[in-house]
């Protein structure tokens, strides 16, 4: 697999184990650890409240828009990829990573907090 792959499936297995039995969205808050969140961020799902920590929110915005938005955040994100139509970032020593996907007319975006 390529690194992109296997970040995108780490994360996706993380996320999964630390899923309790009952899933509610929350409000979304304006970031998650020191990951800010778009104003417009809803359906906002928390993981896990110690770290490794992950949250997943529904975005309108597109793809491309979020891409902006992280790019320009106060995240100092080391690497940009883009694969399979999805953007990871992933900040200085690999301890942050946000990846946005199409989802429906707007965007899926998990955040993944390790350290």
């Amino acid at each position: 697999l390529l690194p992109e792959s296997r970040a995108i499936k780490s994360t996706l297995f993380i996320m999964l184990c630390a899923t309790s039995q009952s899933i509610v969205a929350q409000t979304c808050p304006k970031q998650f650890y020191s990951v800010p969140l778009p104003t417009h961020a809803s359906t906002c799902h928390q993981f896990n409240d110690t770290l490794p920590a992950s949250m997943s929110f529904y975005s309108t915005f597109k793809v491309e828009e979020l891409e902006q938005f992280y790019r320009t955040s106060s995240v100092p994100f080391s690497t940009t990829q883009k694969h399979l139509g999805r953007y990871v970032f992933k900040a200085e020593k690999g301890n942050v990573r946000v990846i946005i996907s199409k989802d429906g007319n707007g965007s899926q975006v998990d955040i993944l907090v390790m350290k």
